[in-house]
């Protein structure tokens, strides 16, 4: 089978989730035996060439023309797709964009020509533009990872193409990476977390300041937070992964639009082979047995009671992120995502 992804991989704070869930996802389709194709596409308001002080009213811009101003990039977006199409002649188009005005139509064309298109969304849609709810429509298939955005899929936006495939982890690549012994020394914490910075989040971290606590997070600096003090900066890709693998307990937080929880986080700290302490959502029992290879928090109180028990009871910690590890390795790989993806098309 022939599978074209494509996404705004460029690996830059903005699109790096998107980017190394297309790239792992295009990974395991090789694995499996597929050929496949990945188109790196790009986005109006990201794009590289536009100037940082030029952004705001560019971005106002968009807000009050936004078909005329769409409409040179999503041409060439299109005319690039087109191409890519008519080369490589995919069976299955792997779609993620951050925002369009014009796509949707291109889509329905490429759909008459037999070539099934599933597109991914890893966000909630309501933080997404109606370009994107139209895409979605236009589509055979929208991925979303937590059930309970359907009710929002559904009743808000008359999406009704959906199909509920759960994160996953390209386990061997964050097994491959191992901190060197300088990084250790300089980034080791009891306790760290690395995400976006916001108010929900902030309520639970505070409670952890008694603690050796690290935060690396791109967007903190903008709030007003005396968690300022634990900031430790940026950190991607590698130098992520070596972050995680120098404390003894990584913190993962949903966002608060997040109902049921299983983010990437989730897969991602385990891979690590580390504990992972995660706010108690309602799937999360799902993916991981909670006590045994994760642990859940339901308050503050009960977060700090247990980063406190587990700092202190070294061998039960290890143990436990010793389970979590061989439960992602067995149940929660993108090859293992990538079949559920594939089988839609067999059902």
């Amino acid at each position: 089978m022939r599978i074209l992804f494509a996404a705004p991989v460029t690996f830059d704070r903005i699109t790096f989730f998107i980017s190394q869930y297309t790239v792992g996802l295009a990974k395991a389709s090789i694995a499996l035996g597929h050929d496949v194709r990945i188109v790196q596409t790009t986005e109006n308001m990201y794009n590289p060439c536009l100037w940082k002080f030029l952004e705001r009213e560019f971005n106002t811009l968009r807000k009050y023309f936004k078909p005329f101003i769409d409409f040179p990039h999503d041409y060439l977006l299109m005319h690039q797709m087109s191409h890519e199409i008519e080369e490589f002649r995919p069976n299955i188009l792997f779609l993620h964009l951050v925002d369009t005005y014009y796509m949707p139509r291109f889509i329905e064309k490429i759909r008459k020509k037999g070539i099934k298109v599933v597109v991914w969304l890893g966000v909630h849609p309501s933080q997404v533009s109606s370009g994107i709810h139209r895409l979605l429509r236009s589509s055979d298939y929208t991925l979303i990872y937590d059930p309970d955005y359907a009710d929002y899929y559904i009743k808000q936006l008359n999406i009704n193409n959906l199909k509920v495939i759960p994160l996953g982890c390209d386990v061997d690549y964050y097994a491959s990476i191992i901190p060197e012994k300088k990084f250790l020394e300089e980034n080791k914490t009891d306790v760290c977390f690395i995400g976006l910075f916001d108010k929900h989040r902030e309520r639970y971290l505070k409670v952890l300041s008694e603690f050796n606590l690290g935060i690396w997070s791109w967007n903190i600096e903008e709030y007003d937070t005396p968690l300022k003090k634990f900031y430790k900066g940026v950190v991607f890709d590698k130098d992520m992964i070596k972050v995680i693998k120098s404390s003894k307990i990584t913190l993962n937080i949903h966002r608060d639009f997040e109902i049921s929880g299983g983010n990437y986080r989730l897969f991602e700290i385990p891979a690590c082979r580390v504990l992972q302490v995660v706010d108690d959502k309602k799937d999360i029992g799902k993916y991981f047995t909670t006590g045994k290879e994760i642990i859940t928090f339901k308050s503050s109180d009960d977060l700090r009671a247990k980063v406190d028990y587990y700092l202190r009871h070294h061998n039960e910690r290890e143990h436990i992120a010793s389970q979590g590890y061989e439960r992602v390795k067995r149940d929660h790989t993108l090859v293992n995502r990538m079949q559920m993806i594939l089988s839609l098309f067999s059902q």
